[in-house]
C-alpha cells in the first residue's frame, strides 16, 4: 500500500459509506447517529474488505503522511 492508494481507498470508502446512507434514509445528515451508525458500518466494512491487514488509524496516518 502506498500514500495514493491508502488515499483512493479512505475516499472510495467515504463515498461508498455516504451513498449507502443516502439509500437507507434518502439523505445525509452528518449529526444523525443513526446515519452515523450506517456510515461507519459500511465505511468499516469497506476498509476491512480492501486492506485487511490496515488498521485504520495507521491507513489514516499513511494517507495524510
Amino acid at each position: 500500500m502506498n500514500k495514493i492508494k491508502a488515499q483512493t481507498l479512505l475516499e472510495s470508502a467515504d463515498a461508498l459509506a455516504v451513498a449507502d446512507v443516502v439509500v437507507q434514509y434518502g439523505h445525509y445528515d452528518a449529526d444523525s447517529k443513526a446515519h452515523g451508525a450506517v456510515y461507519m458500518r459500511t465505511f468499516i466494512h469497506k476498509i476491512a474488505q480492501e486492506a485487511p491487514d490496515w488498521k485504520l488509524g495507521d491507513l489514516m496516518a499513511l494517507a495524510h503522511s
